[in-house]
């Protein structure tokens, strides 16, 4: 089958989700649904003749790239229509709200991926995929760094700026927003950075698939990307996007031993986000997949990090030195 896919959104994210589906043998068609004939025929002109300039192309799934105040009434336009839709925004509030699509996704018998970037989305894979190494998971800590863009920047300054949810002691509890600054070690060159707490939605999505933790929380940092962002671009063609980090700590008890992972990932966060977007795209209606959920509740941990591992966004094993 050859899949048509559309993408909504052209700025980082939106452009490498497009690379990554054109890419792809079994995608046919890529229509963009939006931005301005300029950027539609740039992109164009860039990736190849499977590139759509207009709404009328057919198509069955829909990546959503667009801000994250836009992405909600997105979804559920065309979950209505029947299409399934790949969302990539990151704040709790926003990730909670398609959450609550599900029931009108499946009345429309299709499916809304939510979570389908670096973080939420390589965070929640990375944690799944630890989580399987133990027989009780009591411990999660997340913590991310960078955004892919303008737009990005400013949705992410947004869910600082507000409280999130953390889970303590097995209840779940406010995270006041900018609280909880830590210097978290990322894998190199990142290092040491100073991350905080906000409105993320990691917490809420890995709660899906490894439930019942003790402590689950999460952390995050804009360090450098607010200058280079604000400093540098004046128009989309100058973007100069910093490397991204993940970090992911999971903790619980094998065969009675108690044991902790970390789990690390470094690459700029457009990349790591569109590969792991076009994945579920393609992957997540061959699945069968209907109502709301992250990647790895409808595929398989392990999948999706060998398809990434292709696309060359490669998670690594944080060792301790002797």
């Amino acid at each position: 089958m050859l899949h048509h896919i559309a993408v909504q959104g052209t700025g980082l994210v939106g452009a490498r989700v497009a690379r990554e589906l054109c890419d792809r043998r079994d995608v046919e068609l890529v229509p963009l649904l939006s931005g301005s004939p300029e950027r539609r025929m740039e992109l164009a002109e860039a990736l190849g003749p499977k590139i759509g300039n207009h709404a009328e192309d057919e198509f069955h799934t829909v990546v959503l790239c667009l801000p994250e105040a836009q992405q909600v009434a997105a979804a559920r336009k065309w979950l209505s229509e029947g299409k399934h839709v790949v969302a990539t925004a990151a704040g709790g509030r926003t990730v909670s709200s398609l959450l609550d699509l599900d029931t009108f996704a499946r009345e429309h018998g299709v499916s809304v991926t939510v979570g389908a970037g670096m973080a939420p989305g390589l965070s929640t894979v990375l944690a799944h995929h630890a989580a399987a190494l133990f027989d009780e998971v009591t411990t999660i800590h997340l913590a991310s760094v960078g955004s892919s863009g303008p737009e990005c920047l400013r949705d992410l300054e947004s869910s600082i700026a507000l409280d999130g949810r953390e889970r303590k002691s097995g209840a779940w509890e406010p995270a006041p927003s900018k609280s909880g600054r830590e210097l978290v070690w990322f894998a190199e060159p990142l290092g040491s950075v100073e991350c905080q707490r906000g409105d993320l939605g990691d917490t809420q999505l890995v709660d899906r698939v490894v439930p019942g933790t003790t402590d689950l929380t999460v952390r995050v940092a804009t360090q450098g990307t607010e200058r280079t962002f604000r400093k540098k671009i004046p128009t989309r063609r100058r973007v100069e996007e910093q490397l991204g980090g993940l970090r992911v700590e999971v903790t619980g008890m094998a065969e009675g031993v108690s044991s902790s992972v970390v789990y690390g990932l470094i690459d700029r966060r457009s990349v790591a986000s569109a590969a792991l977007a076009c994945f579920a795209a393609v992957e997540v209606p061959k699945s069968g997949a209907l109502g709301a959920g992250g990647v790895t509740e409808w595929l398989a941990p392990v999948e999706v990090l060998r398809w990434l591992f292709s696309r060359g966004v490669k998670a690594a094993v944080f060792e301790a030195q002797p």
